[in-house]
């Protein structure tokens, strides 16, 4: 009976992650109901096998998916009990990303105060926990949240720390290394630095064809940034 369980849980959790992978798909593509229904019959499957951890880590899309559906508290709700079942289950990774999503809908809220106050909770987490490109990313949109108060100076010290934390890594062509060359392209163009600037240009347009991000929804971030860059290759 013991390995008929074992067998079921293993079945149920291979299922979550086709269905959670599908949810990704749709929510890369603006889908967002299909990605809503998908989300929730992963987050099933994962429940029935008692893997309350990758419910989390569902959670943590879903929440992304509700803000994109004009339900921004719904969307701290589920970053916030994503978070409570990172805890009860041990899982210490996850945490971290949850203090980050609910800083991200709070700055597109321009609610900025709140949003830097997650931010600086989760970017305690990530130095904690030794994870450099976690760090990378939350430093990318604090940047984002410090340009918001027009605070140069800070934005520029968070972006300068990304890039060097990236320097330290092998090439990485993610959403977040897209992001913090942006930042540095918005940065160096208030700074007067319009060489600097230009290259990052480059670099966060070659990171943006490499990860296929020029036709991805699942980021309001990754959107805003591509209207404002796309122009600025003919200057």
């Amino acid at each position: 009976m013991g390995e008929e369980t074992t067998t079921d849980r293993e079945a149920l959790f291979i299922e979550g992650v086709a269905l959670r992978n599908q949810g990704i798909a749709a929510q890369r593509a603006g889908a967002w109901s299909r990605a809503v229904d998908a989300f929730t019959e992963a987050e099933r499957c994962f429940h029935r096998a008692g893997l309350g951890a990758q419910v989390a880590w569902t959670m943590l899309h879903q929440g992304q998916v509700r803000e994109r559906l004009g339900e921004p508290m719904e969307a701290i709700a589920l970053f916030t009990g994503a978070e409570a079942l990172f805890k009860y289950h041990g899982d210490r990774s996850g945490i971290p990303l949850c203090f980050r999503r609910r800083g991200d809908v709070l700055r597109r809220q321009k609610r900025i105060d709140a949003a830097l106050a997650q931010y600086c909770e989760g970017e305690a987490h990530y130095r904690a926990f030794q994870d450099p490109l976690g760090l990378v990313g939350l430093l990318a949109v604090k940047g984002y949240a410090y340009l918001a108060q027009q605070r140069r100076i800070e934005a520029h010290a968070a972006v300068a720390e990304a890039l060097w934390k990236l320097q330290q890594q092998p090439p990485q062509y993610t959403p977040d290394t897209f992001l913090t060359h942006a930042l540095a392209v918005r940065v160096l163009g208030l700074a007067g630095d319009a060489d600097g600037a230009r290259r990052h240009l480059g670099q966060a347009m070659q990171i943006a064809e490499m990860a296929g991000l020029k036709g991805d929804r699942s980021d309001p971030d990754i959107e805003t940034e591509l209207a404002y860059l796309v122009p600025n290759l003919a200057r």
